[in-house]
């Protein structure tokens, strides 16, 4: 039994997936954050009797390049 003003969350896994290329001067890589796009709960709890959870960032993606002079 939870106590007063306490939220049982749910179990969650995320993936993250970076793939990229590199040479002397410049480098470019791709990734991707919360691959499947799940709501992960990562805290949450009861006021006034209503629930409130937190979740994570929507799968984000992204291109990143760099380049040396």
């Amino acid at each position: 039994m939870l106590s007063p003003n306490r939220t049982m969350l749910d179990s969650w896994t995320l993936v993250g997936v970076t793939a990229g290329v590199t040479n002397d001067q410049w480098s470019a890589e791709l990734y991707i954050d919360n691959l499947t796009d799940e709501r992960a709960e990562v805290s949450g709890n009861a006021t006034y009797n209503r629930d409130r959870i937190n979740v994570t960032r929507p799968r984000t993606v992204g291109f990143r390049v760099s380049y040396d002079l």
